[in-house]
C-alpha cells in the first residue's frame, strides 16, 4: 500500500492554476530525465507536479516525499531515486480513510476506484458512497486506527488515502507499509 499520501496527491493531476510555493530543490527522477512542463497552481500549495515525456508525472509534496505516476502500459524508468514512491495507472482498489475526499471522488464519477472504506455504509453522508457500500462495491475495511489488514491485502489495495489522523497511530502506518 502506498502510504502517507494526502488528499492533494489524489487529485493533483486534476488540478490547475499557478502560485506554487513549495520548495522543490530535488527535481527529477535522479536518472537524467528532463521535465517537459510543470503544473501551474492557482490556489493549491504544498505540492508540485512535473510532467515528463511518455506521460509520466512526478508529484513532490512539501514534506519532500515524491510520487511517480507511471502510465498504463509503460515501464518504471530505470535509475530513479530510491525515495520515489511509484504509482501505476490506473490506480484502483483504493482504501479511502480520509472521508472528506469521498465527495471529490463522487463528483468526479470515480467511486469505481474506491474498493475499501474507513467509514461504514450507515455513517456515510454521501448517498452514492452509501449505495455503493450497500451493494458491496465498496467494503468497510476498518477505521484508520484499526484497519482490516487481511481484507486490504485480499483486495490488492494499491493506494491508501489517509487523513493526518494516521499520525496518531504510527504502528498502523508501519504495518500498512510493511504489508506492501
Amino acid at each position: 500500500i502506498v502510504f502517507g499520501i494526502s488528499l492533494i496527491l489524489a487529485f493533483a493531476l486534476l488540478a490547475g492554476g499557478k502560485g506554487n510555493t513549495i520548495d522543490t530543490q530535488k527535481k527529477g527522477f535522479g536518472n537524467g530525465w528532463q521535465i517537459e512542463s510543470s503544473m501551474e497552481l492557482k490556489y493549491a500549495k504544498n505540492f508540485s507536479v512535473d510532467y515528463y515525456n511518455g506521460g509520466y508525472s512526478l508529484i513532490t509534496m512539501a514534506d519532500k516525499s515524491r510520487y511517480l505516476i507511471v502510465p498504463q502500459e509503460r515501464e518504471i524508468p530505470e535509475g530513479i531515486d530510491a525515495d520515489i514512491t511509484v504509482l501505476r495507472q490506473p490506480i484502483k482498489s483504493i482504501y479511502l480513510v480520509a472521508t472528506s475526499a469521498m465527495c471529490l471522488f463522487d463528483d468526479l464519477d470515480s467511486l469505481g476506484s474506491i474498493r475499501l472504506s474507513g467509514t461504514k455504509a450507515e455513517d456515510w453522508y454521501i448517498p452514492n458512497a452509501r449505495t455503493k457500500m450497500q451493494a458491496g462495491d465498496i467494503l468497510y475495511a476498518g477505521k484508520y486506527s484499526a484497519p482490516d489488514y487481511e481484507l486490504i491485502m485480499t483486495n490488492k489495495c494499491s493506494l491508501a488515502i489517509e487523513s493526518t489522523m494516521i499520525n496518531h497511530t504510527p504502528e498502523v502506518k508501519e504495518k500498512l507499509e510493511s504489508v506492501g
